[in-house]
């Protein structure tokens, strides 16, 4: 039961933080008031996509060897934001 807690107090403050990461990068691209609110977040979404682009893969090989000499290969996440950045590009879209 607590560790529902924790996951659920997790998400929200993940999904606050990408609503308010959404707004700064949409601001950002407003630099004047000749560039529209659509434009600006056009602009902040092409960001976003280069970051979920600039590495393809999420998960990579972990190779370590156990005390006893053997080889151990699990899978990990390299890329343990990618979630939050997707979040943020969700975010940007419903501005």
């Amino acid at each position: 039961m607590f560790q529902q807690e924790v996951n659920v107090a997790v998400h929200l403050k993940t999904n606050n933080m990408s609503k308010e990461k959404a707004q700064e990068l949409v601001d950002k691209f407003r630099i004047s008031k000749a560039i529209t609110e659509s434009y600006a977040k056009q602009c902040a979404l092409i960001a976003v996509d280069e970051i979920l682009k600039a590495y393809p893969h999420t998960f990579g090989l972990n190779k370590e060897y156990t005390k006893d000499g053997e080889l151990v290969t699990s899978i990990v996440n390299i890329r343990p934001n990618i979630i939050y950045w997707q979040e943020v590009k969700t975010e940007i879209e419903k501005l």
